[in-house]
């Protein structure tokens, strides 16, 4: 069963949902522990081992993954977060949930992700994206800054699995468009035991289990982030073809390569970005020859309530453009027909 739009158009995202996902399905519903469960904890053993990192807290969605991130490394009200500009609203509005204010931060010159950033007094973590599978810079003397004045280091590798952690806590989504999806959900990742239990604790409104009267003390805040053993059993059947999955999206984007398209380079390339002078233009005619593109989203600095301040000029530049038909499902053969009509479109043109 293809996650695709049902209007004909070769979709912008392809990825299937399918037989063995359903006996996952049915094998969880006939265990009788439907809510978070022994498939659950099956599942963020398996994501720890395939990331190499020790612990692994499934939740809800990449947004809340997010969330609670922030909230296990302490941030809150008059508080603020440095974000690049160029990533999804999600990332801006976790800040927000938090309480916690959003400082945006140009992305670099040769691709977009963080760039240079201030510190300021109320500075109490740093949040880069890896938009699309790029690597994040890791320096040390950077690092060795971060720690020094207690500034809290959180990766938002949403669309980078299965790219391993190297900051406090790294979060990551199972959305759909995503290279393995349980429709929904997320999961943070760490190496800090102390964020790990901080992290349960969160998810579940401290209570480590309700069947225990000296648990049911209350004791702090929390919330109901909990996972599903329905979404576990979806994210154990995805896992299993991980593997294939790689390999298909590293094909889609070596065919636009060899046709000339030129999108961006990433190591992995989950989506394949064409930035474009014209991008509705090139989108309309996409369209009308039978093929979906979705649009870059816009920059953080465009929305009001985020009262950006500064010039962001990168950003900018990386602002236009689309994403081309991408997904582990996607047909090579669909793909050449992109690629075909992209080279028409430019016959009348220009890059």
């Amino acid at each position: 069963m293809e996650a695709q739009i049902a209007n004909g158009l070769i979709p912008w995202w392809s990825t299937d949902f399918g037989e063995p996902e359903k006996k996952a399905v049915c094998n969880a519903i006939d265990g009788k522990h439907i809510s978070q469960g022994s498939v659950t904890r099956a599942f963020e053993i398996l994501l720890a081992e395939t990331l190499g990192v020790p612990y692994v807290v499934c939740t809800t969605s990449g947004t809340t993954a997010l969330t609670m991130a922030l909230l296990a490394c302490g941030i809150g009200r008059n508080d603020e977060v440095v974000v690049p500009d160029r990533t999804w609203i999600a990332t801006a509005h976790a800040v927000m949930m938090t309480g916690a204010d959003v400082a945006l931060a140009d992305v670099t010159e040769s691709e977009p992700t963080l760039g240079e950033f201030l510190v300021h007094k109320n500075t109490k973590a740093v949040l880069p994206v890896s938009l699309n599978g790029r690597p994040l810079p890791c320096h040390p003397d950077t690092e060795q800054a971060l720690k020094r004045k207690g500034i809290a280091h959180i990766e938002d590798l949403c669309q980078a699995f299965p790219a391993s952690p190297k900051s406090d806590i790294a979060c990551y989504s199972l959305s759909v468009a995503k290279i393995i999806s349980t429709g929904q959900g997320g999961f943070c990742a760490t190496r800090d035991e102390a964020l790990y239990k901080e992290l349960l604790a969160l998810r579940t409104h401290d209570v480590a289990d309700a069947m225990v009267p000296a648990v049911l003390e209350w004791k702090r805040f929390g919330y109901n982030f909990r996972f599903t053993d329905i979404q576990a059993a979806i994210g154990l059947a995805q896992l299993d073809r991980l593997p294939s999955r790689l390999a298909a999206i590293a094909e889609i984007h070596a065919e636009y390569k060899r046709a000339g398209v030129p999108v961006l380079e990433t190591p992995t390339p989950l989506y394949n970005e064409l930035l474009h002078v014209e991008p509705e233009a090139l989108r309309s005619h996409l369209r009308e020859s039978g093929i979906e593109a979705r649009p870059f989203y816009p920059s953080l600095h465009t929305a009001p309530y985020l009262q950006a301040k500064g010039e962001f000029p990168n950003s900018e530049k990386f602002s236009k453009g689309l994403f081309l038909p991408s997904g582990p499902c996607q047909k090579i053969e669909d793909i050449k027909k992109v690629c075909a009509a992209i080279y028409e479109f430019n016959s009348r043109r220009y890059f």
